[in-house]
């Protein structure tokens, strides 16, 4: 598969053709030859695995301008060393290895991009996708970030610093913990208070459905430590549901909530999400009795998306109908929108290509989107080229952390100071973009419910992720 080659990108990197006069002997005139053929210069070209279609399409879109907006700040600047930089996205139809084909989908996409010659990627989003190709790349000395897969296992995926796979999304084994703290009303070493703010009943007694990949299996495991730690006398009852919707949640439902639970965790994807709660109001409203009545789901980032909104709605057809999710599903997520000057400046150059209703902040993970480009072009200058995989990824050390700071309203700052010798450190609009050993970032996490069909604006709380480490 060959990279897209944008003409806007290549235009402003033509060769400048010459014209060429001179007089013929004896005629007095002057003729132009025609001017030399040109060609555009070859972009420096970056791949992005993202899902455009299938289960992570509502997640992908909005990550998809945040890779754009990143792409038109560098061009504009005249792109790296006298090239465009062209970021090549690739529709990876959200499969993994946990959907039928979905293993030889997401292996031939890695194969695809390398085909491409692309000097580094980023994505998928999905957990169970980055397991499935982290090491196609890191084999050829790609690095590969991703900005919103947050499993457990990927910060062992690879080797501690000699690693190729980054993420500008903090691990699940925190987000376990917030989500413990929550569904308990423990607010421990929280300094927001998380439990008093949220104004939902103690859970000692959970219940927890998860997706059967890397992704629900993690936070099944760290959402289930947590909770006995916080107080649940045995660990949560898990069912384990398909990553991909299926047309039925009865027996699922059925399972989990046979043992009258306070409340729910619910760690999967939008859509699946969407139909497990449908049949959780559904079930309370055929059984008397069946969960007490403060009862309360408890959801993640997998969820914290419009289409999770979408899809809840009791009749699409009918907008007074009512959303199942209203005053009944809470979650946390990372802080994709935290109030830091550096977000607000992302903020305002994003809204100018895409723009926001007053207030709007950019949906789930774009900004952590962004991130990962700009760290990308930061490190490809850090480098000096693009020929040396393993010189970018000791860049991308370089420029994530230590140094002068620069935010993403700076970039053509930033890279001067690189040009110039000077250590840079690149503060993002997500949030603290220091890269540890295990390839890992440390950011904060919200507490949002949905209440009359959307999400909380603001959030319920914030929680400090150095109180959950």
């Amino acid at each position: 598969m060959q990279p897209r080659r944008a003409l806007a990108l290549g235009l402003g990197f033509l060769a400048s053709g010459f014209a060429l006069s001179f007089a013929l002997a004896g005629g007095g005139c002057s003729h132009t030859a025609a001017p030399a053929p040109t060609s555009p210069v070859t972009p420096i070209v970056i791949g992005v695995s993202f899902g455009l279609s299938g289960n992570l399409s509502s997640l992908a879109v909005p990550m998809q301008n945040g890779v754009r907006v990143a792409e038109a700040q560098v061009n504009a600047l005249g792109g790296l060393f006298g090239r465009p930089v062209e970021f090549d996205v690739v529709d990876d139809k959200s499969a993994s290895s946990a959907s039928a084909g979905g293993g030889a989908q997401i292996l031939g996409t890695a194969a695809a991009l390398l085909d491409a010659g692309v000097v580094s990627v980023l994505g998928p989003i999905a957990s169970q996708q980055v397991l499935d190709i982290n090491g196609v790349f890191a084999a050829s000395h790609i690095i590969e970030i991703t900005s919103a897969a947050t499993a457990i296992d990927l910060a062992d995926a690879q080797p501690l610093h000699d690693r190729y796979l980054f993420r500008t999304v903090p691990s699940d084994d925190l987000q376990g913990k917030a989500i413990a703290v929550f569904a308990s009303n423990k607010s421990g070493t929280v300094d927001a208070g998380v439990g008093s703010a949220a104004s939902h009943a103690t859970c000692l007694n959970m219940a927890i459905i998860n997706a059967s990949d890397a992704y629900g299996e993690g936070l099944y495991s760290s959402v289930s430590a947590n909770m006995v730690a916080a107080g649940q006398l045995t660990p949560p009852i898990q069912v384990e549901v398909a990553e991909s919707l299926v047309s039925d949640y009865t027996a699922a439902v059925n399972a989990a909530l046979a043992g009258h639970p306070q409340c729910l965790g619910l760690f999967t994807y939008d859509d699946v999400g969407a139909a497990v709660v449908r049949q959780v109001v559904k079930a309370r409203a055929q059984t008397t009795g069946l969960v007490p009545d403060d009862f309360f789901i408890v959801g993640s980032d997998g969820v914290f998306d419009q289409g999770f909104l979408t899809d809840a709605q009791l009749d699409p057809s009918n907008a007074d109908a009512g959303n199942a999710a209203d005053g009944l599903v809470f979650g946390t997520s990372p802080d994709s929108a935290p109030p830091t000057p550096e977000y607000l400046a992302f903020r305002d150059l994003y809204s100018a290509s895409f723009p926001l209703a007053s207030g709007q902040d950019t949906a789930s993970y774009v900004s952590n989107t962004y991130d990962a480009a700009m760290l990308m072009i930061l490190a490809i200058q850090q480098a000096g080229g693009v020929t040396n995989g393993t010189a970018i990824r000791d860049s991308l050390y370089a420029v994530s952390s230590g140094g002068q700071s620069f935010g993403p309203a700076q970039l053509d700052d930033a890279l001067r100071a690189i040009r110039a010798g000077t250590d840079i450190d690149y503060d993002g609009a997500s949030g603290n973009c220091d890269l540890d050993d295990s390839g890992n970032v440390i950011t904060d996490y919200i507490v949002w419910k949905v209440q009359d069909g959307q999400f909380s604006n603001p959030p319920v709380s914030r929680v400090q992720a150095t109180d959950l480490e």
